[in-house]
């Protein structure tokens, strides 16, 4: 994913919902633009490695459940 994606993102977090922080999830990967740019909006990304990570640790307390 690139910075168009979180540009937009951005776009309609401050403009259309007035939040202050968001979170970015994608079962992808940003650019090294991308990311800098979120990182300078203090948006939260979660990627597919982020993702992948939650859920072996969600199975590992569930048992796999």
């Amino acid at each position: 994913m690139g910075s168009p994606e979180i540009q937009l993102f951005i776009g309609m977090l401050v403009t259309e919902h007035e939040a202050d922080r968001g979170i970015y999830v994608t079962t992808s990967y940003l650019t090294q633009p991308a990311m800098k740019l979120a990182r300078k909006h203090g948006i939260e990304v979660w990627d597919r490695d982020g993702l992948a990570d939650l859920l072996a640790e969600r199975m590992k307390r569930t048992g796999g459940h």
